[in-house]
């Protein structure tokens, strides 16, 4: 028959071909071959070598999306790379740079020594984040680890890729887009954490209990990117409730702060256990306790569709997709600054910040957006029109 538009989600199907190294087409001829009488060919190509060759014998027919551009988001590590090279130089509408964190992928299997090499050679260090390779498609896909130290390398699974962990004040920015359309909403995400390795030695006698406890962490914390993100006591960092506190744990576990220690001395800045801050650990504090709308250090006024539409139009133009999610993380680079209040609003605070993309996915849930069953089908009338004016 004949189709005005055809709108699939046929991931798990295209996930099976690029485990199995058979690239969708986007080819008619290489399409025919495929479904020639006497190829063996699986299920899976069959299907999506129907849908890719009636798209080549239907130009007019709007495909949402082609299969040969969804495939290429079934790959963290081929994600980062075109990220790595369509955020190059891209910035939002004040300005503010894009970027990607930095990356390397460990494909040799149970190779814990080599990832500690490549992870030397990085321009990042401890705490990491690593991911499976695949990107969606499979329950595994979503199973992340952060690992804090050397130590928990042997929890590592392979094939993987090793990210740096970009501390983000417990906050990520959910973008969808559909077509022209851009929305952003905030949503509750990891916690700021110490940089550096956190290297833990014998407990002894004289050793708190803390620092006993944080002895026995075994140096990696794993999550489901679909359910709640860990906490900071999960990563072995207690709350510190006063600054008197905080100075007789110099030595101790690594601390965070009540928000009542933050407000009554707001420009001191007193490092804990390998540079996390007092006001870093109070925020982060607030980030995890308090709503996210409703957090005093928000980002919100610089995420908005608007602000980042040129990243999701880079985002579009380099995948060729139409509908599609990613994730924000806003970072900044003020760990150095003495005074808390040259890191307010303004341009000294937006020339600080950037913004990191990461997990681009196909086809999102869009749950966040009530009205997305209205703008789907303009959307799709809209293209179907187009097409039709044009062939």
């Amino acid at each position: 028959g004949n189709f005005d538009a055809i709108l699939h989600k046929m991931t798990e199907d295209i996930l099976f071909l690029s485990k199995t190294s058979e690239a969708v087409s986007a080819n008619e001829q290489q399409q025919e071959e495929q479904l020639s009488p006497g190829v063996p060919v699986c299920e899976q190509a069959q299907r999506v070598g129907r849908l890719a060759a009636y798209k080549s014998s239907h130009p007019a027919c709007c495909l949402v999306d082609h299969p040969t551009f969804v495939q290429a988001l079934m790959s963290r590590s081929d994600i980062a790379e075109m990220l790595s090279k369509c955020l190059t130089g891209v910035t939002t509408r004040s300005g503010i740079p894009a970027g990607t964190p930095s990356y390397f992928v460990a494909n040799s299997s149970g190779d814990i020594h080599r990832v500690e090499e490549l992870l030397d050679r990085a321009p990042f260090t401890y705490p990491i984040i690593v991911k499976p390779l695949p990107a969606a498609g499979t329950k595994a896909s979503h199973h992340m680890l952060v690992v804090l130290n050397r130590r928990g390398l042997r929890r590592v699974q392979f094939p993987c890729i090793v990210q740096e962990y970009a501390n983000h004040d417990g906050r990520l920015y959910k973008v969808y887009v559909l077509g022209d359309t851009v929305r952003v909403f905030p949503r509750g995400s990891l916690p700021n954490l110490p940089r550096g390795e956190r290297l833990h030695t014998t407990a002894s006698k004289n050793r708190n209990k803390n620092r006993q406890e944080d002895h026995h962490h075994p140096g990696y914390v794993e999550f489901d990117s679909q359910r709640p993100y860990p906490k900071l006591s999960d990563f072995g960092v207690r709350e510190v409730h006063s600054w008197q506190d905080a100075d007789n744990n110099a030595t101790g576990a690594p601390a965070a702060v009540s928000p009542t220690a933050h407000s009554s001395a707001k420009r001191l800045r007193v490092t804990i256990s390998h540079r996390v801050t007092l006001q870093d650990t109070a925020a982060q504090q607030r980030e995890q306790e308090a709503p996210v709308h409703q957090n005093k250090h928000s980002n919100a006024k610089l995420v908005t569709a608007d602000e980042i539409r040129p990243i999701a139009t880079a985002l579009r133009n380099a995948f060729g997709l139409e509908l599609f999610g990613f994730d924000i993380l806003v970072t900044s680079n003020n760990d150095d600054d003495d005074d808390d209040d040259a890191i307010k609003e303004g341009e000294e605070a937006k020339r600080k910040t950037t913004m990191l993309v990461v997990d681009v996915n196909y086809f999102p849930s869009y749950k966040e957006m009530s009205d997305f069953p209205n703008l789907l089908a303009q959307y799709l009338t809209q293209r179907a029109v187009e097409r039709r004016m044009e062939s």
